[in-house]
């Protein structure tokens, strides 16, 4: 049963339901320390405090005893866990890979998709570095060419991100790599509308979800890219060295591994169908796999449109009181209904680093510096007063 919360995500007037008592309910389920103000969620965020104890409790099993017989129960558990992450994400079982984390995946498809000297891919300059710098290392070593667009920040509508694109392509372009929401200005990707843009192209669209996933729903057959990576330590809440892949099952045989390690289904035997192959990583603290499910099942005891509600409404009302500080403008030149909840406040004295560290030392305010600016990303489990504690700190920071 979802939670109610009162306001609109439309709405920066909106406020937390349980804001009155210091913390959203989100926060009493989580493992984040009392007093910590996180406004860091595009970088790591603490655990549902459930899926946090179910991993302890399961990875103590296995060091109290490594015995085959005790670590059978995890292939079965795989799948089950795939099963539900599967029905989570609105994608087909066979097309997920369960792997570490979203630069692992963006690799295996940087690396493994089938490409040969001349062809292109398309990446923005503000692609997550496993998303762009693994596209370059192949064209170093390979020869393929990877075209590397300054992201559209001052966009006014979806077009004007897609546009770019469409002039870039070209007979040899194989591969659109983007990231759903940029973890630098938060600028998102019409990714429904690339993904139309890249089939009557044929065109393969991957799409780094790092910071899509997890806060809002999701549903990869109606979104429509080819593949799709994510991570579960951020927006999730969920274990760290826990994530996907996923690649459409018709699309899978296009992508080889590049990692060869002990495979499961080939030592008992077996073929591993669909995107399993991709998860012959070796020896894995597979307590990971209970973390995830204990996420997922808290997740949706909430309802992810409820958590998506307060994210927004969050941000909404962090733009709003950054919007007030006269010596700071507010994210990037394009339209704020283009970016997702990680907001930029950039300013010119003091540096922001030593803004940050100031803000952390009086109040344990804890965000990313940047180059010339402060990044901020609100989570459902912040409330009003700790942003507007964090917007005072800073005019303090600024202003001393």
């Amino acid at each position: 049963m979802a939670v109610g919360l009162a306001g609109s995500a439309a709405s920066v007037a909106y406020r937390p339901a349980y804001a009155d008592r210091g913390s959203t309910a989100l926060l009493s389920d989580t493992t984040l320390e009392p007093g910590l103000v996180l406004l860091n969620a595009a970088n790591l965020t603490p655990a549902f405090r459930v899926a946090q104890e179910a991993m302890e409790k399961l990875a103590r099993s296995v060091r109290e005893d490594p015995s085959f017989q005790n670590r059978d129960r995890f292939q079965e558990m795989s799948e089950a866990v795939r099963a539900q992450l599967a029905a989570f994400v609105g994608a087909p079982a066979d097309g997920i890979a369960l792997l570490r984390n979203c630069s692992e995946a963006n690799n295996l498809i940087a690396h493994g998709l089938a490409l040969s000297a001349g062809d292109e891919v398309i990446v923005f300059d503000q692609n997550h570095q496993s998303n762009r710098l693994s596209w370059q290392a192949r064209a170093t070593r390979e020869g393929i060419v990877v075209r590397d667009l300054p992201t559209p920040i001052d966009a006014q509508s979806e077009a004007d991100i897609i546009a770019p694109i469409a002039a870039a392509i070209t007979p040899r372009t194989r591969v659109i790599a983007v990231s759903e929401i940029s973890n630098r200005s938060g600028l998102e990707a019409p990714v429904r509308k690339l993904a139309e843009f890249a089939e009557a192209h044929d065109i393969w669209l991957h799409i780094d979800g790092a910071q899509g996933f997890g806060w809002r729903p999701l549903d990869l057959q109606a979104l429509g890219c080819t593949s799709y990576s994510a991570s579960a330590h951020k927006w999730m809440l969920g274990p760290i060295e826990a994530g996907f892949l996923y690649v459409q099952p018709n699309a899978l045989e296009r992508v080889a591994s590049p990692i060869q390690s002990v495979n499961y289904w080939l030592s008992h035997g077996a073929t591993p169908q669909g995107a399993r192959r991709f998860e012959a990583l070796g020896q894995r603290d597979d307590a990971r796999l209970a973390g995830i499910a204990a996420t997922i099942a808290r997740i949706e005891e909430i309802g992810l449109q409820v958590i998506e509600q307060e994210v927004r409404a969050l941000t909404d009302y962090l733009r709003m009181r950054l919007g007030e500080l006269p010596e700071v403008r507010v994210g990037e030149p394009g339209s704020p209904g283009l970016f997702g909840p990680i907001v930029r406040a950039y300013f010119d004295t003091p540096r922001p680093v030593m803004a940050a560290q100031r803000m952390w030392d009086a109040k344990r305010i804890a965000l990313t510096p940047g180059a010339g600016s402060l990044r901020f990303s609100p989570h459902a489990y912040n409330t009003r007063a700790e942003i507007d504690l964090a917007v005072g700190e800073l005019a303090e920071a600024i202003r001393a």
